[in-house]
């Protein structure tokens, strides 16, 4: 069988599923995960910069609805702190749609529901780029060159 290679999407999506199957109040259908969980356990493997295209991703790809939850301090009252998907074990929920796409396989409650086996266990991690900022001009290592001027003589007709 064919290995599948998860997404960046679908790397949350499992984080998600992991904070679900730890839930023990209600409401069933909702599940918070934090930015920084996200950082520490997803860091060497997807862009955090891209953070809001993944979760764009599970809104369009997968049905999820999904809403950024923010700081209730002043130093973090514009800043995402969380994202909660609140449509999760819905009969049209994110975890249904990972069914339909052949990731889960479904369980009679809410801790037996697995993803399949054939998922490769070792993701390709990224390089991050290395900026060449120039910040001075000696950074630049210009050499100086010879200005060529052209001689323009008007022609006579």
């Amino acid at each position: 069988m064919k290995k599948i290679r998860l997404k960046p999407y679908q790397k949350l999506l499992v984080l998600f599923e992991q904070k679900a199957k730890l839930r023990t109040a209600t409401p069933f259908e909702n599940v918070e995960l934090s930015v920084e969980e996200i950082e520490s356990s997803l860091g060497n493997e997807i862009h955090l910069y891209r953070l809001s295209t993944y979760i764009w991703h599970i809104k369009t790809n997968v049905g999820g609805v999904v809403s950024s939850v923010r700081g209730n301090t002043p130093e973090t009252k514009r800043k995402v702190v969380a994202y909660r998907i609140h449509n999760w074990d819905n009969n049209d929920g994110v975890r249904e749609a990972l069914i339909r796409q052949g990731l889960m396989i479904r369980g009679t409650s809410n801790s037996t529901y697995k993803f399949v086996d054939n998922i490769v266990d070792n993701p390709k991690k990224f390089r991050p780029k290395v900026s060449n900022q120039v910040k001075t001009l000696n950074d630049l290592k210009a050499q100086p060159t010879e200005y060529k001027t052209e001689d323009k003589t008007p022609e006579v007709a």
